[in-house]
């Protein structure tokens, strides 16, 4: 029987074991260098995302009273209901899409609209779903809390006018003529059409100031003009065309009364 000498293969060996392991190294450049540099910037917005974590306070705002101590405007509770998108991503949003639509009476593109918009945020963003909800809808969210974990209700605070017939509602018909395009044409001093009722009073206000700097503007010309006049007569009292057109200018014409017309070098005389 004749034995096979395999020291002779000892060399190829080697040289398969090295070609396999630069193979393998290449490969792992190729897929660094794409981390690394092709998709460097999204991964690191990624992480980033994923370390930090933006979460909405609400800042109530506070009591307005009058002289008297009396309240005008307060804060009340209302009752929102957000959904999280940490575990949205993972389930399929058809199925929740029409579960949400008829459990709390939302409309069916809206709501799909919400859903597809929130899953392309970072897992820990949350989305309003439905505003000011009623007792049967937190009810609804409640009763469902094992099957929609992503559902939860929220307080946010609201503005409550106590005496809404004077004060609430100037404000919303004021709002109201500002978007029926209250503006003058021709004139710079106008409110936009399409505001919310808080920035009326920022371009009244703004108006306001406006109108104000044009009344100071005339007063300062009027002025200037009183004084250049009484500057005249300190320099020329004997002047009798002066007076004469001082009262003409003063007094309402007569007719067929003719107006003189001063020779400017003796004016300044």
């Amino acid at each position: 029987m004749q034995l096979e000498d395999l020291s002779q293969n000892t060399n190829l060996r080697i040289l398969t074991i090295k070609i396999i392991g630069l193979i393998l190294l290449t490969i792992l450049g190729i897929r660094l260098y794409h981390l690394q540099i092709v998709k460097g910037d999204y991964y690191e917005e990624k992480a980033r995302n994923q370390q930090i974590r933006r979460i909405p306070i609400p800042a109530p705002r506070g009591t307005i009273f009058d002289r008297n101590g009396q309240i005008l405007v307060d804060s009340r509770p209302t009752y929102n209901i957000v959904i999280a998108n940490e575990t949205l991503k993972n389930i399929d949003t058809e199925e929740r899409i029409n579960a949400y639509a008829d459990g709390l009476g939302l409309d069916y593109k809206f709501v799909s609209e919400r859903i597809n918009f929130l899953k392309k945020q970072p897992n820990f963003e949350t989305m309003v779903l439905k505003e000011s909800v009623t007792s049967p809808d937190i009810a609804w969210v409640e009763a469902h809390e094992i099957e929609f974990p992503e559902l939860r209700v929220e307080i946010q605070p609201q503005r409550n006018y106590v005496h809404k017939p004077l004060w609430h509602t100037f404000s919303v018909m004021l709002a109201k003529s500002v978007r029926h395009n209250w503006r003058s044409p021709n004139s710079k001093i106008f409110i936009p059409a399409t505001l919310s009722a808080k920035a009326v009073w920022s371009s009244i206000t703004t108006n306001i100031c406006a109108v104000l700097t044009v009344i100071v503007k005339w007063l300062w010309i009027v002025a200037d003009v009183y004084k250049a006049k009484s500057e005249l007569f300190r320099r020329n009292p004997d002047k009798i065309w002066l007076r004469r057109l001082t009262l003409i200018y003063n007094s309402p014409p007569k007719a067929n009364s003719p107006i003189p017309s001063p020779n400017a070098e003796q004016l300044f005389r």
